[in-house]
C-alpha cells in the first residue's frame, strides 16, 4: 500500500540521518513522524521500524535467507546491517515497543518522537 511506502521512506530517511551522525536531519524525520495524520499511522511506523531492525539483526548474524528482505530493499538493509553497531537492533527494539505503548496511552507525539530519535542516535 501507499502507507507502507511512506513508512519505508521515513525509516530510510531516519536510518540515513542516524548513520550519517546528523542529529538535526534525524530530528527532522522525528518531526515528520510526529506530524503523521493519525496515531494509527504512528504505530504503523513503529511496527515497520521494529521489523526493519529485525531484518538488520538477521543480516548481521549472516542469516540472509530468513531475514525476509524484499529484493527492492535488500541493498539498503545490507548497507544498514554493515554500518550499524551489532548491538543496535537489540537495544533499539525495546525503545520502539515502549513508543507503541506510549502512543496507546495518548502521549504527545512530538515529545515521543524527539526522545526516540535522540535515544536511537546514541545507540547507533
Amino acid at each position: 500500500s501507499g502507507e507502507a511506502g511512506a513508512e519505508a521512506a521515513l525509516f530510510a530517511s531516519l536510518m540515513d540521518a542516524l548513520l550519517a551522525k546528523d542529529l538535526m536531519a534525524a530530528q527532522d524525520v522525528g518531526d515528520q513522524l510526529a506530524a503523521l495524520p493519525s496515531r494509527e499511522r504512528a504505530k504503523a511506523f513503529c511496527r515497520y521500524a521494529a521489523e526493519g531492525l529485525r531484518k538488520i539483526f538477521m543480516l548481521q548474524q549472516g542469516l540472509e535467507q530468513i531475514a525476509g528482505t524484499a529484493p527492492a530493499e535488500a541493498e539498503a538493509f545490507a548497507l544498514y546491517a554493515a554500518r550499524c553497531r551489532k548491538s543496535f537492533s537489540r537495544k533499539a527494539l525495546p525503545l520502539l515497543d515502549n513508543a507503541l505503548m506510549l502512543i496507546e496511552r495518548n502521549i504527545n507525539l512530538k515529545i515521543l518522537f524527539c526522545d526516540l530519535v535522540d535515544r536511537l542516535y546514541i545507540l547507533i
